[in-house]
C-alpha cells in the first residue's frame, strides 16, 4: 500500500501584511499594514509553512514504506461469496435453504443437527489472511443457542467442523454487522471456506437466518 505524498508550497503575495478595513457605520474603507505586537514570547512554537509540512509528508511516507506488507497485499480487498450446501446430519429435514447465493436459512428439528456449507470462490491463503463479514444473524422462537463453525480446506467438508462460534442467546435477538477471523494456520494454496450451522436446542421447528456478506482478504 503506497502513501501519496503532497508537496506543500508557501503562499507568495506582494503585500502579505496588508489588510483593508471597512467602517461598518460609514462604509469608509482604509488600507493598513498589520504587524504582530504580542508582548513577551514565552514559546515560539512551530512555523506552519511548506518546509514543516513537507517534512511531515516525508516522515509519513517513510513509515508506510517500512511496513512489511505481503507481496500480494491489496488493501481491504473483498470477495462476495456464493454458498452451497453439501449435506445435513438429519436427512429427513428439508427445511434448509440458500437465498440470493449468500443467505442461509436453517429450520432444524433435532437437537444439534448440523448442516454443512462451503463458500466459493476458493481463496489462496498463501497470499492472504481471511475474515468473514456477517451482515446479520437472527433466531426465531427462543432458540437456546445458534452456532456456526468456520474453517478452511482444499475441498468442501464431508464431516462437521467443531470450530464453533456462538452468536445468539435465548432471546433470539438479531446481531448485525460483525466479523469473524478465519484460522488458516498450517494451510497453503487455494482453500474453501467451510461453514457448519446448527442449533443447540432439544425442541423442534426452530429457525435461524445468516447473511454472509463478504470475505475480506488481508
Amino acid at each position: 500500500m503506497a502513501y501519496n505524498k503532497k508537496t506543500w508550497t508557501d503562499r507568495v503575495a506582494q503585500y502579505p501584511n496588508r489588510r483593508k478595513i471597512t467602517d461598518t457605520s460609514t462604509s469608509v474603507q482604509q488600507t493598513v499594514n498589520v504587524i504582530r505586537d504580542e508582548g513577551t514570547i514565552t514559546t515560539v512554537g512551530d512555523v506552519f509553512d511548506a518546509s514543516t509540512m513537507n517534512d511531515l509528508e516525508t516522515r509519513i511516507d517513510n513509515a508506510f514504506n517500512n511496513i512489511n506488507f505481503p507481496v500480494a497485499y491489496d488493501w481491504l480487498q473483498t470477495v462476495t461469496p456464493t454458498i452451497t450446501r453439501t449435506l445435513c446430519g438429519n436427512t429427513t429435514d428439508t427445511n434448509q435453504s440458500i437465498q440470493d447465493g449468500h443467505r442461509i436459512h436453517m429450520a432444524i428439528s433435532y437437537s444439534n443437527n448440523r448442516c454443512l456449507y462451503y463458500l466459493t470462490p476458493q481463496i489462496n491463503v498463501t497470499n492472504y489472511n481471511l475474515m468473514l463479514v456477517i451482515g446479520y444473524m437472527s433466531n426465531n422462537y427462543g432458540v437456546l443457542t445458534t452456532q456456526l463453525g468456520v474453517n478452511v480446506d482444499t475441498n468442501y467438508y464431508s464431516s462437521y467442523t467443531e470450530s464453533n462460534y456462538t452468536f445468539a442467546n435465548s432471546t433470539g435477538a438479531q446481531q448485525n454487522s460483525f466479523i469473524i477471523p478465519i484460522n488458516i494456520s498450517g494451510k497453503t494454496g487455494n482453500q474453501y471456506i467451510n461453514l457448519t450451522g446448527w442449533h443447540g436446542s432439544q425442541q423442534s421447528s426452530y429457525t435461524c437466518a445468516i447473511d454472509i456478506t463478504n470475505i475480506i482478504l488481508l
